[in-house]
């Protein structure tokens, strides 16, 4: 007698499981279509070491260039903002939301760049002021300007 309330339970106790998983699903599934499209994912962090740096820097770039294409060209060749016929640059508040998001750009790239710097390697950067030149400076000290990069090069073929 015992047997059939025994499955009798089980099979509520089931059904109240599907049905919170269920539910649990709907709401992953909903936040997952409005979340992931606004999902970026933190920027590789600099440990300083040199030997590190290549696969940093290509960690970098993958996702600098995922978020934007631009800001990777703002990182190497930097960025000339439109000044007027007087010489100066526009003042922030009379541009179009367009070159507002221009002017922003280069922001956002320094931004990554020294948000992921230990403190060591941005106490090196800190009178630098464009993402282009903290690049270059870090470059220049991990990777050699050219002069090092041909002795490393001699060094190997001998």
């Amino acid at each position: 007698m015992g047997k059939p309330k025994q499955d009798k339970n089980l099979r509520r106790a089931f059904a109240k499981e599907v049905i919170k998983v269920m539910k649990k699903q709907e709401k992953e599934d909903k936040i997952s279509t409005s979340e992931k499209k606004n999902y970026v994912s933190k920027p590789p962090t600099f440990s300083g070491n040199s030997t590190e740096f290549g696969w940093w820097k290509s960690k970098m770039y993958t996702h600098i260039k995922g978020l934007d294409d631009e800001l990777w060209d703002i990182l190497e060749d930097g960025i000339v903002f439109a000044i007027d016929e007087v010489g100066t640059m526009a003042d922030r508040k009379s541009l179009t939301p367009t070159q507002k998001n221009i002017y922003r750009k280069p922001y956002r790239v320094r931004r990554f760049l020294i948000d992921n710097l230990p403190h060591s390697e941005y106490l090196k950067i800190l009178e630098k002021s464009t993402a282009k030149t903290i690049f270059k400076s870090l470059r220049a000290s991990y990777e050699g300007n050219q002069q090092v990069k041909e002795t490393k090069e001699n060094i190997l073929v001998q």
